[in-house]
């Protein structure tokens, strides 16, 4: 099994050799240990490692791929250098594609990390369905202004947000997100008029921002499989679709309980979220370290014994992610998550070459926004201008409901399958093009009703959902699969705008469909006009 690696000059590389020292690194735990070269020999000897040096072609550098078996799968990553010298390439942003680490059925549900990601997916994503959810009794003739309240926020967050992540620890990070929510749900509940509703979306919104961009993050630094960690969120996120619509049908159609109660009810969302985040994943990222597996290969083999007591500590610091370079090989590069963050490899790169990375990102990108666009222009369009009777207020309310729940059905089941396969770049640029075919036909059979069964259309509601959430979680994982290590954390979190721009895209969109819907079938919102009238009169 190979672990991935790091840059380092020939002349780099023989000076650690001639110094004995080496640091070794546990790409599962992000955590790095310092080992003899005495050390090294000996698990080479025993069959735990072994290594080959590849020079590059265009430069001085080079890379030392360790090959770990046995029970040094658990333990060894890269050998690197102590040099604070960075630089950069074009080969320097994409990763050995044969890098990903293996992890067996056992490991991935006996893994409270992984369970821990799964619910932080529901959690973070349930408000913003559940908002989305009651978008029409927000505004009637206008759901796309909630959808759009909903997502700009996140935008801007997520925009802005790869430059200063690293500032701000996880543990403060996950705070604000459950705090933001709190104060969103009792101004949606006690608001007054849509305009104060909708700034409390906005707060959801912010929180939502913060949220998504910060797992996805933290899945790349999973001590499980980072592909495992990253389904783990998106089948959450999957579940939140389908928990949102369910919180409200449950609340607000079954026990008849007023839509703001429904709400204040879900105020244990926050909670269970922090919960979730202390209580789960951290303890997951503090057990079974990298340490713990050293000592039992130690303890096996012979090894030499070092310092173990700082490696029982966990970072959650985004600062501290990939590997410290430049610092005393013998400092533990593991730290609190409450300490001050320390510089690190994203914090020394230029502001330059992180929008160079940014860039190299638009083949992942353009399908999520393409995506994203194209099924949320549904939802907020084509979709609350569909019922049967179509002229029935109630009967419109109605399929909003059902097509959004079928479609968050789809949306899960296609999450959840990045353990099962991955598509290759070329059907992550098919699948959107299929929504887009997928969306033209909502709009146009909403005019014409030529295919007008109820069942039909929810069916191909539950298709956009496949489709929507296979491009999600598999943009995640190639990103990953593709990235260098010290690159992962920033290009997941700077991929993420893509799918908040398509939903921003499509909220404009969405106002126009069902607009121009609402005009072409002569209906209203119990007498009012919808937000956007398409040049109709009312």
């Amino acid at each position: 099994m190979q672990y991935s690696y790091i840059l380092m000059s020939e002349g780099q590389r023989q000076q650690t050799k001639d110094q004995g020292l080496f640091l070794l690194y546990d790409i599962r735990d992000e955590v790095s240990y310092d080992a003899t070269a005495q050390d090294l020999g000996k698990m080479r000897m025993n069959g735990l490692v072994s290594s080959s040096w590849t020079q590059s072609p265009k430069s001085a550098t080079g890379r030392e791929t360790v090959t770990a078996h046995g029970e040094a799968q658990r333990m060894i990553g890269f050998v690197s250098s102590s040099s604070s010298d960075i630089d950069i390439d074009d080969d320097d942003l994409v990763a050995d594609k044969n890098v990903t680490p293996s992890m067996t059925v056992n490991e991935l549900f006996n893994s409270s990390g992984v369970v821990a990601f799964v619910l932080l997916g529901l959690l973070n994503n349930s408000i913003f369905v559940i908002m989305n959810s009651v978008a029409k009794d927000i505004t009637a003739g206008g759901v796309a202004l909630v959808y759009l309240a909903n997502v700009l926020p996140t935008f801007l967050v997520k925009l802005t947000g790869p430059y200063w992540f690293h500032l701000v620890s996880y543990d403060i990070r996950a705070i604000a997100v459950a705090l933001l929510n709190v104060v969103a749900l009792n101004i949606v509940a006690k608001g007054e008029s849509s305009t104060i509703q909708l700034l409390g979306v906005g707060v959801s919104s912010l929180a939502g921002g913060l949220g998504e961009p910060t797992m996805l993050a933290m899945a790349t630094k999973s001590r499980y499989n980072y592909q495992a960690s990253l389904t783990a969120w998106s089948s959450g996120t999957g579940i939140a679709g389908i928990f949102g619509y369910v919180w409200t049908m449950l609340f607000v159609y079954l026990f008849k309980l007023p839509t703001q109660t429904s709400i204040m009810i879900a105020n244990i969302l926050p909670f269970a979220y922090l919960c979730t985040y202390f209580g789960l994943l951290q303890k997951d990222r503090c057990r079974g370290s990298v340490g713990d597996n050293i000592e039992r290969a130690r303890t096996n083999n012979g090894l030499t014994s070092t310092n173990t007591a700082s490696y029982e500590q966990c970072s959650l610091t985004e600062s501290n992610d990939n590997v410290n370079l430049g610092v005393d090989v013998n400092a533990s590069l593991i730290g609190d998550s409450n300490e001050a963050p320390r510089e690190s490899v994203q914090e020394r790169v230029s502001f330059q070459q992180k929008i160079r990375v940014f860039f190299s990102l638009w083949r992942y990108m353009i399908p999520l926004f393409t995506v994203y666009t194209s099924e949320y222009a549904m939802q907020s369009g084509a979709w609350a201008a569909i019922g049967f009777p179509i002229t029935s207020v109630n009967s419109r309310k109605d399929f909003y409901l059902a097509s959004n729940f079928a479609y968050q059905i789809g949306v899960f089941i296609s999450r959840s399958s990045g353990i099962f396969f991955t598509l290759n770049l070329k059907w992550l640029w098919i699948v959107p093009v299929l929504q887009c075919f997928l969306l033209v036909f909502f709009v146009v059979d909403t005019m014409y009703n030529f295919i007008w069964d109820f069942y039909i259309l929810l069916f191909l509601c539950f298709v956009a959902g496949l489709f929507g959430g296979v491009v999600y979680v598999n943009a995640y994982i190639l990103i990953t699969n593709d990235a260098q290590p010290r690159w992962k954390e920033f290009s997941v979190a700077a991929a993420s705008l893509a799918d908040t721009l398509g939903i921003m895209t499509a909220t404009v969109l969405g106002l126009v469909i069902q607009g121009c819907l609402y005009g072409y079938h002569s209906i209203s919102e119990q007498g009012n006009p919808p937000v956007f009238q398409c040049g109709y009169d009312y």
